[in-house]
């Protein structure tokens, strides 16, 4: 689902830059692209006390799902996370890892 938020250069990051980043030879770790969907996820407004946490069995999910509450328990706002977002997809771009 592409991002409509509005701030167009998060949309681009989500939508388009993040995409390129393996056409540029830039493979992501887990712990990578787990960051990244924690903080789309607060960016493009979902509210996670309305999602239901995966089952013990289903376990990318409950991992995606915990770097999202991470995201949330340290209070990012979804501006915040707009620009946490797009902050790690250029350093990504320069081959950068991040502590974030």
């Amino acid at each position: 689902m592409p991002a409509e938020t509005s701030n167009p250069v998060f949309n681009n990051a989500a939508n388009e830059e993040v995409q390129k980043l393996p056409e540029m030879g830039i493979n992501l770790s887990n712990d990578q692209l787990l960051k990244l969907y924690g903080y789309y996820k607060i960016a493009t407004g979902c509210d996670i006390t309305k999602e239901s946490a995966p089952g013990m069995f289903n376990i990318r999910q409950k991992e995606k799902w915990r770097s999202w509450k991470a995201k949330v328990d340290e209070g990012n706002t979804a501006e915040q996370a707009q620009e946490k977002y797009i902050q790690l997809v250029e350093e990504y771009k320069k081959g950068k890892k991040s502590g974030q």
